[in-house]
């Protein structure tokens, strides 16, 4: 039996894992709903979550298990964390690393392994989300893909916990100093890039699926007319000399009935423009992403931004939430024609999420039509854009609060009040702009971002016209 080795910064993970509080405590419904969900996706014996420490892995949630721990000297998941991705074992009995492991010869009789690592904001792995049979098998790429999938989701639940327990420290203190304050904003920043890669992910996945399928019933169909072609030159020349145009025709009908060829004919261009459709919309996601992420990267450069394509690009990043909200009504009253602005995409793109992702947040519930409106207009050396919704509006006594870090009125786990203050910092101090509201309670609030024009142009109303 080969004994897992200490990871290169053993020392900095324990930390890490040390850090969230989280070993020995209670079973949590969070995390239990998601080893559930994991059992009945990929059919397996077991599932847990597990978290490794300096001698044990310990199960923050199980599921066709009773253990609550084991030595880490025997574990699959010590070996899982120092993988940068999936960690699979089809038959342990046929691993000479495993083959004669206590929990491979007994009780649970481990033959398939499969564990993705759970690393926390820093990058830390702390343990696995792991699934495991007494039976051999090996994952396809569609449950590797899902696994990672299910193990980004936790992740997302640790990172929550990672945040709530430093805006716990920070609530407690008498004095936030400003290192703390930069670090939690730093962290909010990669959380939010965290869900920009994820929701793409998710927007990717469908378009391709239906994408592939469709041209897997075209090539089906495809074979099938090749076939009714050569047939059809077949019959012409057993028939052309012998036979009458009526008869010819009856037998022409009586092959295309064979082969549906009205049916074909009529359903291939529906599943080319899904193919179509679907390439397109993946395009336009990957397009995104890409700006984004190289926008990030100059994080202090500024380039000219076109803002209705920066509004569509951010409702894209947002639609996974959008389309959540079966009553919901977007509308798009963009200026047909806008100057340029100078600006970085990443920030300005992180405004505009941020402003609709409270805007979705304040039309939750609503028991008649939800409508959010976002707008851009051109006013003297500025571009204005904005946000209106019809949700539950911003009370009185919370106006003057708005924009402070760590203020919120959400629920806890939904938000830590860094949303609108970095929002604020980066159109007011980063981009010399403006960001103003107005709200009245139960009608609405209106969130209205103001870009400077591009002002190393020559001309200050040079236009983009779309």
């Amino acid at each position: 039996m080969l004994e897992p080795e200490l990871h290169q910064q053993e020392s900095d993970r324990l930390k890490a894992l040390e850090a969230l509080k989280i070993l020995d405590t209670p079973a949590e419904e969070r995390f239990d709903r998601l080893t559930r969900l994991v059992k009945a996706f990929f059919n397996t014996e077991i599932v847990f979550i597990s978290l490794i420490d300096a001698n044990r892995q310990w199960f923050k949630s199980r599921q066709g298990s009773e253990a609550c721990s084991t030595d880490r000297s025997i574990s699959f998941c010590g070996h899982a964390i120092l993988q940068n991705d999936i960690f699979e074992i089809p038959d342990a009995l046929q691993d000479i690393r495993f083959a004669d492991n206590p929990l491979v010869k007994d009780e649970p009789f481990i033959r398939f392994y499969a564990g993705a690592p759970l690393k926390t904001s820093d990058g830390f792995p702390i343990g696995t989300l792991c699934v495991i049979d007494s039976k051999p098998r090996q994952l396809t790429e569609t449950e590797r893909f899902n696994l990672r999938d299910f193990a980004d989701a936790i992740e997302d639940e640790l990172h929550a916990i990672e945040t709530a327990r430093l805006k716990m420290l920070l609530d407690d203190s008498e004095k936030r100093n400003q290192d703390t304050v930069r670090l939690l904003l730093q962290k909010e920043k990669l959380a939010s890039i965290g869900q920009l890669a994820a929701g793409v992910a998710h927007e990717i996945n469908n378009p391709i699926g239906f994408v592939i399928s469709n041209i897997n019933q075209l090539s089906s169909y495809a074979e099938d007319l090749l076939r009714l072609i050569k047939d059809i030159e077949a019959l012409l020349m057993e028939q052309i000399a012998e036979s009458d145009r009526n008869d010819l025709m009856a037998a022409l009908d009586q092959l295309k009935g064979l082969y549906e060829y009205d049916f074909i004919s009529a359903d291939m261009p529906e599943l080319l423009t899904d193919c179509q459709q679907g390439a397109a919309r993946v395009r336009d996601i990957v397009s995104s992403l890409r700006s984004y992420s190289e926008s990030e990267q100059q994080s202090d450069k500024k380039c000219r931004v076109d803002v209705n394509q920066l509004v569509e690009a951010s409702l894209r990043v947002c639609q996974r939430e959008l389309i959540a909200q079966d009553t919901l009504d977007v509308k798009l009253e963009l200026a047909s024609e806008l100057a340029i602005v100078q600006g970085n995409q990443a920030q300005l793109m992180q405004v505009l999420t941020n402003i609709l992702g409270n805007a979705i947040h304040a039309v939750e519930g609503k028991t008649d039509e939800a409508r959010i409106t976002v707008k851009t207009f051109q006013v003297e050396d500025s571009v204005k854009v904005q946000i209106v919704d019809n949700g539950v509006g911003i009370p009185v006594e919370n106006r003057d609060s708005i924009f402070d870090p760590f203020f919120t009125t959400k629920a806890v786990g939904r938000g830590t009040g860094l949303g609108l203050h970095i929002a604020y910092d980066f159109a007011v101090n980063k981009h010399g702009g403006k960001l103003s509201f107005a709200s009245d309670v139960n009608t609405g609030t209106t969130f209205t971002l103001e870009i400077p024009i591009y002002s190393q142009q020559s001309n200050l109303h040079h236009l983009i016209p779309r």
